[in-house]
């Protein structure tokens, strides 16, 4: 889960879910950014080793959750990430492309499983160049109305993708797996929130406050 913010409602929704998940949050960001929210099945009968952030006011780090696991006798590493894409960001040479760089150089350096999911602010083609030496870069394929944000109607891309490294095997098991094998997008929150009033997944969302991508879904098989 990322692109997140513990604000009114945070309360309820731990609540909500404390039977179910252990959720691992990073600090409260400086404002205007986002947090990153982890949450982990307790069906999953996992071991928790340990839990890293950064310091999101650093122009060339994104921000980002690390959570490492004792699963089925493997360490496994899961990242909530997001490529700061903020206009005072982009002012700065090369910012974007620095968080990139940052986040492949940690993956690289990781010898156990990884999955690493979240808003990557670049198109599929343009993540998998940059890390293709190292993880493989997954979602729905971008046909279909696939995709994870509406920029404006006629332009829609998607910027929400998982990289795995060492990881066996990765897929949809939901109803539309025949059109996209990989993972799918859900925008099903549009139509259960009141506050989206008119609005649908082929307009441009930009609401304050609410989310304006698709929910990323697939399945990971580590054996």
């Amino acid at each position: 889960m990322v692109e997140f913010f513990a604000s009114e409602g945070w309360d309820e929704f731990q609540n909500a879910l404390e039977d179910d998940y252990d959720l691992y949050v990073s600090p409260g960001p400086v404002i205007g950014y986002n947090q990153v929210c982890i949450g982990i099945s307790k069906k999953l009968n996992y071991k928790y080793k340990s839990v890293k952030t950064l310091d999101i006011s650093d122009h060339f780090k994104p921000e980002f959750l690390q959570v490492d696991i004792e699963l089925e006798e493997k360490i496994l590493t899961i990242i909530g990430t997001r490529i700061k894409s903020q206009k005072d960001y982009i002012t700065k040479k090369n910012t974007k492309e620095k968080q990139l760089e940052f986040l492949k150089d940690h993956i690289k350096n990781i010898d156990n499983e990884v999955i690493c999911l979240g808003d990557y602010n670049f198109t599929q083609g343009y993540i998998s160049n940059i890390f293709g030496a190292i993880a493989d870069c997954w979602g729905p394929r971008i046909n279909n109305d696939y995709y994870s944000y509406a920029f404006n109607k006629d332009d829609h891309i998607g910027l929400d993708w998982l990289l795995t490294k060492k990881i066996k095997d990765v897929f949809n098991g939901y109803e539309d797996k025949g059109k996209s094998p990989f993972a799918t997008y859900d925008w099903k929150f549009i139509d259960e929130i009141e506050d989206y009033g008119d609005h649908s997944k082929d307009d441009y969302l930009g609401i304050d406050g609410l989310p304006d991508h698709a929910i990323l879904k697939g399945m990971i098989s580590l054996e």
